[in-house]
């Protein structure tokens, strides 16, 4: 924040679609060495996510709300 610069990664997840497509409950499969021998590690998806600030919408309406509390918090961010 010292360049008063946030990146934001907006993901639009639509949770009306079937059961177990919504990015929340994703997860990803990693081959970890353990003593010379690899195991399976399976993690959510979010949990690793590479941007520090991302916001999650779930219905197109939501959006402009989503932004102004964004924008909100931008500020508060900045002011300090």
């Amino acid at each position: 924040m010292e360049e008063r610069i946030m990146i934001v990664f907006i993901i639009m997840d639509d949770t009306g679609k079937k059961k177990g497509d919504s990015v929340l409950e994703l997860k990803e499969a990693k081959f970890v060495s353990d003593g010379g021998e690899s195991r399976v590690v399976i993690e959510r998806y979010l949990d690793t996510f590479p941007f520090q600030y991302y916001l999650i919408v779930h219905n197109l309406e939501e959006l402009p709300s989503a932004l102004a509390g964004l924008l909100r918090t931008w500020f508060a961010e900045v002011a300090t």
